[in-house]
């Protein structure tokens, strides 16, 4: 039976921006280097005029390519040294919000869901990621689902908080495909069940993590 780590992450990077067009050039996240006194970490990104740790909360046994996914055979190599056959990809910068502006969070998961797409293209069989739709733009937040299922994606992020304003306002048809939800917070499955029983455009299962040891 194939060893199936549903919860590995991603270290966003630098390189995680490039996608972005050039009229979408201005919302592209910028590096702050500290330069003296002691900080929570050495460099932050800034985004939206906001500023967040980077690099921060890792884990550090893993190597650094590896863990940003700069070197793809390092970290397939590392999986093997786990006993690990598969990763499912999720973000960490995107694990709180980062901007209330529609059309910088649009650039940004536009950006991270064709970076993902380039990782996955290395080792297809190995490595599967979450797609990030922005949310606040229903029209958007569809084309990237679409291209994520295109592109290796085998589930759909959202922090668990926006469902009752935002997810609900995403519906379609007889046919839809399924998605995986992985809610943060296990107290939240019984309000989320209650909201995710009104939706049709997902054929969601919600699982904790003891049903998948």
């Amino acid at each position: 039976m194939p060893v199936i780590d549903a919860d590995s992450h991603v270290v966003e990077t630098e390189r995680t921006w490039t996608f972005m067009p050039d009229e979408q050039e201005e919302y592209r996240p910028a590096v702050l280097a500290r330069k003296s006194g002691r900080t929570r970490a050495s460099e932050y990104w800034l985004i939206d005029d906001r500023v967040f740790a980077k690099n921060a909360n890792i884990g550090q046994d893993t190597p650094e390519a590896a863990r940003e996914a700069a070197d793809i055979a390092k970290r397939v190599a590392h999986m093997d040294e786990l006993g690990v056959d598969v990763h499912v990809l999720y973000p960490s910068l995107f694990l709180r919000p980062l901007t209330k502006r529609v059309e910088v969070d649009t650039a940004l998961c536009r950006s991270y869901n064709r970076w993902l797409a380039s990782i996955w293209r290395q080792a297809p069989e190995r490595l599967r990621w979450v797609v990030i739709p922005p949310m606040g733009d229903r029209e958007k937040a569809l084309e990237e689902i679409h291209f994520g299922k295109e592109h290796g994606a085998c589930g759909v992020f959202v922090r668990a908080y926006l469902l009752s304003l935002l997810l609900s306002a995403l519906r379609g048809g007889a046919g839809a495909e399924p998605a995986y939800l992985h809610p943060r917070l296990h107290r939240q499955l019984r309000s989320l069940r209650a909201v995710l029983h009104r939706l049709r455009f997902f054929d969601l299962q919600i699982v904790r993590r003891r049903d998948l040891s």
